[in-house]
């Protein structure tokens, strides 16, 4: 189901990202790799999620179609890499302007 990870209950999404999450450390500590502070809390992660909806509503269906740093923001989330999740929505920003740049006299945003 596409929506199961934003309507599953506030517990079975913290037990599927709490399981994510012993996974992906065990096997960075089985590489010798740094475990601690590398992933954020699942409390955190929870909250986006909670909120995406809200943030994404007034945004037309094509927008949103060509959203692609949007979906990579929220994969970056899931996986508890907030800090590679700021760099994809800077990304789509970027982008957006990019794009009214090209839509619009140049002189208009100076």
């Amino acid at each position: 189901m596409p929506n199961e990870l934003i309507t599953a209950s506030s517990r079975e999404l913290a037990t599927e990202l709490t399981a994510y999450d012993e996974k992906m450390l065990s096997v960075f500590e089985y590489l010798g790799l740094p475990t601690n502070n590398i992933l954020v809390k699942v409390d955190e992660r929870r909250r986006v999620f909670k909120n995406i909806e809200d943030v994404l509503e007034p945004l037309s269906s094509e927008t949103l179609e060509t959203s692609t740093y949007i979906s990579k923001f929220l994969s970056a989330v899931s996986a508890g890499l907030f800090d590679a999740a700021l760099n994809y929505l800077w990304d789509e920003t970027v982008s957006q302007l990019r794009f009214r740049v090209s839509q619009y006299d140049i002189q208009y945003f100076f």
